[in-house]
Formats: C-alpha cells, structure tokens, sequence
C-alpha cells in the first residue's frame, strides 16, 4: 500500500506552519513528525522505510515529511540540459541537487556493484523498478 510523503521543495519560500503542523489540537500526540532532508536514495529509502515498517494498532506511521532543495526529475533533466548544452548553471538543480540524488544521471555500477548484489542492493533496485525507475 502506497502511503503519501510531504515532500517539500525548499527552494521556494517554506514556512514552519508548511512543514509542521503546530496546532496542538489538530495533532495526534502519538503521531511523530520525521523530518528528512534529501530526497536521493537514502532519503527516499528512510521515507519508505518509515511508513512500510509494522507498529502496533496503537501507535499511528509518523507523518513524514521530505525537504528537497533541487527539482523534481522531470524540472531537474531540464536544468542538466541547459548546464550541459548552454553551460547555464541552476545553483539549485543539477547533478548534486534535485528529486533522485546525485545519482539519477549515473548508470549506478559502482554504487550497486553490478555482478554481485546482495539481497539488499537487489531489493533497492526492484523497489526503484516497482515505483517507476
């Protein structure tokens, strides 16, 4: 089951209330907020794995909420195309900023040790694949 994840672009204007809600009427006290800042494979693994992980009826997920300081994929091609064709550089969205992590623009053989994946590396690709990759 797919479970929603705030995500938050932090290149626009953001405010407290935007990430976090802090009327305390309105919060459930046994619902933790996590913050993570990231959206490349660890962030986006530590969101999934936060909302996958089994709790007891009792204790609600957390609200998740991601910050990303670059684009989404599809603005982020986009701006990589213009700093490779036009030299035109996005300070904010390139190959080290942006939805995906440094290596969406890489063909991953040194970080998943093409050959010899473990169980893990094997389950981080077929979640990639699962989700759209």
């Amino acid at each position: 089951s797919d479970k929603p994840v705030n995500t938050i672009n932090t290149t626009s204007t953001v405010s407290s209330t935007d990430a976090v809600n802090t009327n305390p009427s309105t919060q459930n006290p046994r619902q933790p907020t996590v913050i993570i800042v990231g959206a490349g494979p660890a962030g986006l693994f530590a969101a999934l794995q936060l909302l996958q992980t089994p709790r007891h009826p009792s204790h609600p997920p957390p609200k998740v909420i991601l910050l990303e300081r670059g684009q989404p994929v599809e603005n982020r091609g986009r701006d990589i195309g213009a700093l490779i064709n036009r030299q035109i550089l996005n300070p904010n969205s390139n190959f080290c900023y942006g939805e995906g992590g440094a290596g969406t623009w890489s063909d991953g053989k040194l970080t998943t040790r093409i050959g010899r994946n473990s169980g893990h590396v094997r389950q981080v690709l077929e979640t990639f694949v699962k989700y759209g990759a």
